[in-house]
Formats: C-alpha cells, structure tokens, sequence
C-alpha cells in the first residue's frame, strides 16, 4: 500500500500489518553479549546499516520515549518485522535465533514487554482521522475512475493527522509493572522526547522525576504515586517537521498489538472497534485502481540490499 504526499509528492510506503503475534525468541535461552554477525567471514557488509535503521524506527515506539533514559530496555517487536531486505523476506519473524541475534542484546533482552503496552493518538484525534480518512478515500475512489493510477494524497504533518502528542496505553499491566511495581518516569517539561533514546550529558534533578505505577481504577494508565494524577499525554516535537511521527505508524501498530486481546474486554472495546476501522481506511484500495508501484514496500535507500553471496551464508531457521 502507498499513498501520494502531496507537499514534495514523494510516494510513502506503508507495510501491511502483521497477523502474528511476535514472540521473544530467546526469553528462555541465554542472550548474546554483542550483536553477532551473519557472515561466514565473520561480518556483514548491511549488518550496520540494519542497525541504523532499526534504531531509527524504534526511536518512534519503545519504553525509554516513555521514561526518558536509554537505561529502560528498548522494546521493539513488531518494528523489526517489517525490516525487509528482499521479497523472499516479507514473511519472517523474529522466533528465530538468527533473527535475533541481529537485534542489539539490549533491544531484545526483553521483547515480551513490547506487547505489553502500546503507544496511540489520543480517541479524539483518532476520531478526527477517521473522519478525514473516509472523506479522503471517497475523493480518491471518485478521482480513480477518471485516472485509475491517481494516488491518494494525505499529508501527514497537516491536521488532523499531525502528531503532537501521545498517550500510553497499557494493555497487560503484568507484564509491563509486573507485582505492580513503580516506574519512574521524567516530567516531560524537562526534556525534548526526541532525545529521550539518546544519551545525555546533562543529568534531570531528581525533582524533575515522578513516581507512576498502574492505577487501580483503570488497569489501562499509571497514575502518579504522589498526588494521585493520572500519567498526561506524552507531548511529541521534532525539529524536523518532515520527518515527524507518522500517525499511520502508531495506529498500524497499535492495532496489531490489541487485536490479540480479548475484544469484549470492557477496558479495550473502544480501543479495538476504533483501530479496526482506521486500520480499513489506512488499506481501503477502490477496485479500478492499478497501482504502479505493485503495493511494494518501499525499502529505505540506507538500507543495503544483500547480494546472493550474503543470502547463501545466512544460517537461516525460520
């Protein structure tokens, strides 16, 4: 699936979501002490760039935007599963012990938090998305029976789909605070979220840390241990403004985390029936429309694709 931006009328991607649930590999085994290599030489010439890249993708979604330092292990699941190199690729997961060792140790010392939990728009701003989505296919549906290869524009850094701020949303609180144990959580007022995952030379007073642990009456927020106020909404800003947080991202995600969660959970009806109706309109296709693009996923350019050499050293076990 793509979509047309109409500002610098770049094609964006957006990978189909995943209809497994992501397991961690190693949860029983002992983890690594380095990120191994792959080759049969002994290194990899895209492992790197791999690297970056996942870095870069799981800056969007992990446990430490939440805290704000790189100490809280980085979870990052399902992120990694739409890192594809090649279309033979487009079905792995990460059950493989080949396929996590080429995960940093502490990105995925602990993958099974990653489900534990999910990042989203706040309901409003989802409704507002939905409504915009719908008028958006409707106009496109319209525009593809004149042109069947027009694309649909959406801009994303334009409202209602501009990102700035999110929520957490916890969806098995034994998982996430197990024996409801406290998180400690830096005020958001006292540092930028988009260096949240990077480390810092300049150490917070411990003033500006807070307390949270999960609130009784609502399994699904934490709450402040001190005075009893529920955690606010993360505020998200970015220097540059083209390349902020895709709204589309965080709703995908979101989505394939809770659709493994009982639906008639009282805590997660809402959640659920809205995310199942953004995740239609994000992959709504109107029937005439020929795709020039074959619904490929787009691979970023830092990604270095690996010649047949590469392949036939991989010690692959999916």
């Amino acid at each position: 699936m793509s979509f047309l931006n109409p500002i610098d009328k770049d094609v964006v991607g957006i990978p189909p979501p995943s209809k497994h649930t992501v397991q961690n590999p190693q949860m029983r085994g002992a983890f690594p002490d380095k990120t191994e290599s792959i080759g049969s030489s002994g290194g990899n010439t895209h492992t790197k760039a791999q690297s970056i890249l996942r870095r870069k993708l799981v800056r969007c979604d992990q446990r430490c935007i939440l805290s704000g330092t790189i100490r809280q292990t980085i979870q990052a699941a399902h992120l990694m599963n739409d890192i594809r190199d090649l279309r033979s690729k487009a079905n792995r997961l990460l059950r493989s012990n080949i396929n996590a060792t080429l995960i940093e140790v502490h990105e995925h010392n602990q993958l099974d938090i990653y489900g534990s939990y999910m990042l989203i728009l706040s309901p409003k701003q989802l409704s507002q998305i939905h409504l915009a989505l719908r008028n958006a296919n409707t106009a496109w549906e319209v525009a593809v029976a004149q042109d069947p290869t027009q694309a649909r524009e959406i801009d994303t850094r334009s409202a209602p789909y501009a990102v700035t701020e999110i929520q957490l949303v916890i969806l098995q609180q034994d998982a996430f605070l197990p024996q409801n144990q406290p998180i400690l959580i830096l005020d958001f007022s006292a540092r930028s979220i988009m260096n949240a995952s990077r480390p810092s030379s300049i150490v917070p007073s411990g003033n500006n840390w807070r307390t949270y642990r999960v609130d009784p009456t609502d399994c699904t927020r934490l709450i402040d241990k001190a005075i009893s106020a529920p955690l606010p909404p993360i505020p998200f800003d970015h220097r540059d403004k083209a390349a902020g947080l895709s709204p589309f991202a965080l709703i995908v995600n979101a989505h394939f985390k809770i659709r493994g969660l009982p639906t008639n959970h009282p805590a997660f009806v809402r959640w659920y029936h809205i995310l199942e109706q953004l995740v239609t309109e994000i992959f709504y296709l109107p029937v005439t429309f020929q795709d020039p693009h074959r619904l490929e996923v787009l691979i970023p350019l830092s990604v270095d694709i690996p010649t047949m050499q590469d392949i036939d050293n991989m010690d692959m076990d999916f």
